[in-house]
Formats: structure tokens, sequence, C-alpha cells
């Protein structure tokens, strides 16, 4: 039987193995590459908290994104959110300035101590920490937070005062600082809360 024009004997095979290679290669295409800077972020964070035993995480490197760490939620390769309430963690926060797009932080009901750190992540939406052993003052880097719309403190340690820097913040809805032991009056700016509905 006369071959088509430019077949050669042997090329079904080969193309056979070409296509078997490409299905075996696909998970790996499409498997997210977590950024480099959230990376580096989640790996402090992890160290910072004392290098609890959770799921995939590690504190030198790793793809939280494409390895599905517990509590990290990513959208494409940035992460986006950690949820990891009751979860027995210790240690402290740390720095939290160098993650790049996340939104959601939820850690409360654990055991973490230290400080809300200054540089907290400019795109955060929810910060939630309460019922942890956070000593401190709320940090006045607040006002730069201004996509933030809920933010729970309550059930820890926190003392001083409130500070006066809550004019930028107009998408804040919920604000929970009960049951910790701050001290004086409610600041000036807080007047400026339009859409705050609790307190």
């Amino acid at each position: 039987m006369q071959r088509a024009p430019g077949c050669r004997r042997g090329a079904g095979p080969i193309l056979l193995l070409a296509l078997v290679a490409l299905a075996a290669a696909a998970p790996r295409l499409v498997r997210a590459v977590t950024d480099a800077a959230d990376v580096f972020a989640i790996n402090g964070l992890y160290i910072s908290l004392g290098s609890p035993p959770l799921p995939g995480w590690t504190g030198d490197g790793g793809d939280p994104c494409g390895e599905g760490w517990q509590g990290v939620l990513c959208t494409g390769s940035s992460i986006t959110g950690i949820t990891m309430n009751a979860a027995n963690l210790g240690g402290q926060l740390g720095s939290l300035g160098n993650f790049n797009a996340i939104t959601s932080i939820e850690l409360n009901n654990n055991n973490i101590g230290g400080s809300i750190p200054e540089d907290l992540p400019v795109t955060l939406q929810s910060l939630f920490l309460s019922a942890n052993q956070i000593t401190g003052s709320i940090p006045s880097s607040l006002s730069k937070l201004e996509n933030l719309s809920a933010m729970s403190v309550n059930g820890n340690h926190l003392s001083g005062g409130l500070p006066d820097t809550f004019d930028s913040l107009n998408r804040l809805v919920n604000l929970d600082i009960s049951s910790n032991n701050l001290t004086g009056v409610l600041p000036s700016s807080m007047k400026s809360l339009a859409s705050l509905t609790s307190l």
C-alpha cells in the first residue's frame, strides 16, 4: 500500500510515545508555582510560629499553592488567605508585610503571643486573631489597610489606647477589640467609620 506523502514508516509509534509523555507531564504543567515573595513570607511566618507540625509547611522553600499546604488559600500563584483556627499554634506572628496579595488571615483560638506586627500587608481585607495571647498595642499602621472590612482581636492581652488612625478605614464594617486591657477613650478618627456596624 502506498503511504501518503510526508508520512514516514514508524511515525505512528513515535507520535504515540510523545502523547503519552505529554499526558504524564500535564499535572506538572498546570501545577501552580507560588510567587517567590509569598514563599519567603510564609516560610518566615512558619518559623515565627515555632515550626509547628503542619502538613506541607516548611521554613525553607516549598510550593504552598502547588502542594496544597494546610490552611493556605491561593489564587493562581499568589497566597490570598491563611486560615488556621484552633490549630494549637504558638510562637509569634513575626513579619507579615512580605505577602504580595493576601486578603485574609484567620488565626483565632490559638496560643500565639508577641505583638501585632507593624508591617501588616496593605492588601488585607480581614484580620482575625481572637482568643490568643497577643500583647502590646494595636499598631498605628492600621491606617494603611484601606481595604480592611473586618478585624477581630478580642480575647487577647492588648493594652494602651487605640491609635487615632482610623480616618482611612472607610470599608471597615466589623471591629471587635473586647476582652483586652485597652485604656483611654475612643479616638476622634473613629467618627469617620461610616460603614462600621459592630464594635
